[in-house]
């Protein structure tokens, strides 16, 4: 190779428009983010005015079903925990209702975990929807589990305008 140059290409730097609209659309989802942000708020704020009611846990097992139902897929078992209640709703109507957990566990054990929470015949407080009396929370309370979603929508926000920021500093020193 002796003798030949090699060129490097730089990229184009990007136009003043170009970061202008980055800037804006990053300040448009971090807008949108907060918006979400007070709206998952303001759902879980109106639970806690749900009028608190006892429920008696009358059954709780895991139920367990194939993993994949697609053939030629792997397939394994996966679990879930289910508990079945009976409560008197806020309107005095006696109720009975299953829940089923968020997520598969991939043990029985994982799953039996949850349902140590809930032993047939314990009494936990649930609160009931007034208008819709079918509608029952366990997790009411205030506490990182319960606003995890409005956390995390108010964190992309604050990272979408400190970028909008940085971006914003960045055009007028150019």
């Amino acid at each position: 190779m002796k003798g030949s140059a090699m060129v490097i290409k730089e990229a184009p730097a990007q136009t003043r428009f170009q970061r202008t609209r980055l800037r804006r659309i990053t300040r448009i989802v971090g807008c949108l983010l907060i918006l979400l942000g007070l709206g998952l708020t303001v759902r879980q704020v109106g639970y806690l005015r749900w009028p608190s009611v006892e429920a008696e846990v009358s059954e709780a097992r895991v139920v367990q079903r194939s993993a994949h139902d697609a053939p030629g897929r792997p397939d394994y078992p996966i679990f879930r925990p289910k508990v079945t209640y009976r409560y008197r709703s806020s309107t005095g109507e006696s109720r009975e209702a299953t829940i089923l957990a968020d997520r598969w566990a991939k043990s029985a054990a994982e799953a039996q975990r949850f349902l140590d929470r809930y032993p047939v015949g314990s009494e936990p407080r649930i609160s009931s929807n007034p208008h819709d009396p079918d509608q029952v929370r366990f997790d009411v309370g205030v506490n990182v589990a319960t606003l995890w979603q409005p956390l995390l929508a108010f964190a992309g926000a604050t990272l979408c305008l400190l970028l909008s920021r940085r971006r914003a500093r960045g055009l007028s020193q150019a």
